[in-house]
């Protein structure tokens, strides 16, 4: 660019002292050139910029295109999922794998038909799994997992996740107020439905704290909050959305013991005429289940 200016004035130099052109005319003429620069430096970028578009686009139409995995089977007259009372869980020599060549479970029968059941073992034991298994995230590559009877092949995919309130490790926290954070529990509950169930869930009074109390953004993944409250929210969604199958998978694990025993003490509550399934690798958390599995290796043992 120096050296295009350059030639340019000498060029226009030479013109002047020729008498084909005013001084006037060169500096308007100069002046135009300096202007067209950016323009002209632009363009070269310009590709550059498109292609990193065009790189975005691709990124987010394959995510946009992705297919579930897991639909609604193609079994006519799926049936939805009632359930009044406490439910029974079977699992019916159910086998499965995420690699064929690490299989996690193989053959595992047992049933569940207790208020408060919790599973122990090691990590990697295929604890988690059974709750992926239930909510269907994933289907048995053999046998069959029933809810009171009937296959969870055969129910309707949304009216089975609709009966279940699942907590999990891995808590999802939006960028929004703690009041919509905890709503996505369940979405047609009422203001007083929210409040309870953050108070059951131990992180009301926090909230409170807060300068705009409920009405506080949280932050993007929950930025300004600590594990221990992340995952209270998410145990108040749980109650919010008061299903008869609830999936704990170690639901005190950021909690201190004051908050747990709290916690803990409205799950007891929560747990009257439902189903509370408890991943732990302590089996003191809940002294007083009436069933424990013990899962090793992928067996029951």
């Amino acid at each position: 660019g120096g050296l295009a200016a350059s030639f340019v004035i000498l060029f226009a130099s030479y013109r002047i002292s020729s008498g084909f052109m005013t001084i006037g005319s060169v500096i308007g003429f100069i002046t135009a050139l300096l202007m067209l620069a950016q323009p002209a430096r632009a363009l070269g970028t310009f590709n550059t910029s498109l292609q990193e578009g065009l790189s975005a686009l691709s990124r987010i139409y394959s995510q946009l295109s992705e297919v579930p995995k897991i639909e609604n089977s193609t079994i006519k007259g799926l049936r939805k999922l009632k359930l009044k009372t406490r439910p029974i869980i079977e699992f019916k020599k159910v086998s499965f794998y995420y690699e064929k060549d690490k299989m996690i479970f193989k053959n595992i029968s047992f049933k569940l038909d207790h208020s408060k059941i919790e599973i122990s073992g090691k990590s990697g034991a295929g604890k988690t799994t059974i709750f992926n298994l239930i909510c269907r995230f994933f289907d048995p590559k053999e046998g069959n997992i029933l809810i009171n009877g009937i296959d969870i092949k055969e129910i309707n995919l949304t009216s089975l996740r609709e009966n279940i309130s699942l907590v999990s490790q891995d808590t999802v926290i939006y960028n929004d107020t703690f009041y919509n954070n905890i709503l996505l529990g369940n979405l047609n509950a009422s203001k007083k439905q929210v409040i309870q169930s953050a108070k059951s869930a131990d992180i009301h009074d926090y909230i409170l704290a807060q300068a705009n109390g409920y009405n506080t953004v949280i932050g993007e993944a929950g930025s300004t909050l600590s594990g221990g409250q992340k995952q209270r929210i998410s145990i108040a969604r749980a109650f919010l959305k008061n299903s008869k199958i609830l999936l704990l998978d170690e639901v005190t694990s950021a909690l201190d013991k004051k908050t747990a025993k709290n916690v803990l003490s409205s799950i007891k509550k929560l747990t009257l005429n439902k189903m509370c399934i408890y991943i732990t690798h302590n089996e003191t958390k809940l002294s007083s289940s009436p069933k424990i599995l013990r899962i090793k290796d992928g067996k029951l043992i």
